[in-house]
């Protein structure tokens, strides 16, 4: 009987380890998508609002239309962007009376990307040296980060090449052995 109670905890104690990792890997998994999905969305949040300035918005205005438009995109069907999330709450924050300055900086802190750190260190520069010289550097951080875009784009398209050769592998040995078998019973 004691040696049956020792199994039931020992099976326990690893039953219980096995579910607390796969809960600490699901959520690492989770962290990666979001950190991802950010990375994807800063070429183009970069790009509309240079858009926006552009148009004559200012950088608050600008921030709230790209908000606008995302929860418009939601309403509709569209997918939860971890980037423009990150917008909504940043324009939350200043909606509730914190300074802007001090929201792009918790925009930054908040993402814990290099991209959202450099994009919020550029608006708080915004906020000091005036618009023009800040919507040249938007531009060539918008066409900064759809080059990374392409390179990150390029590294999972050969990912997705590589894992396709076993398989493809696996299917040349499966027609070779499908040709060879009728081959060797005709002799």
């Amino acid at each position: 009987g004691s040696s049956r109670g020792i199994l039931i905890i020992f099976v326990g104690l690893i039953a219980g380890a096995a579910l607390y990792g796969n809960t600490y890997f699901k959520a690492g998994e989770q962290k990666n998508q979001r950190k991802e999905s950010m990375i994807r969305d800063y070429p183009y949040i970069v790009s509309k609002l240079v858009l926006l300035l552009g148009a004559g918005l200012s950088m608050r205005h600008a921030f709230d239309q790209i908000r606008r438009d995302y929860q418009s995109s939601l309403r509709q069907g569209g997918q939860t962007r971890a980037g423009y999330e990150e917008i909504g709450r940043m324009c939350a924050d200043m909606d509730q009376g914190i300074p802007e300055e001090e929201a792009y900086r918790r925009l930054g802190q908040r993402c814990d990307l290099a991209l959202y750190r450099t994009f919020s260190v550029l608006l708080v520069q915004n906020l000091k040296r005036g618009s023009q010289e800040v919507i040249d550097l938007f531009v060539r951080e918008a066409e900064n980060a759809f080059e990374e875009r392409k390179k990150r784009a390029r590294i999972q398209g050969e990912k997705a090449s590589a894992r396709l050769l076993m398989p493809t592998i696996l299917m040349l040995g499966v027609v070779m052995v499908i040709l060879m078998v009728p081959a060797f019973l005709t002799m």
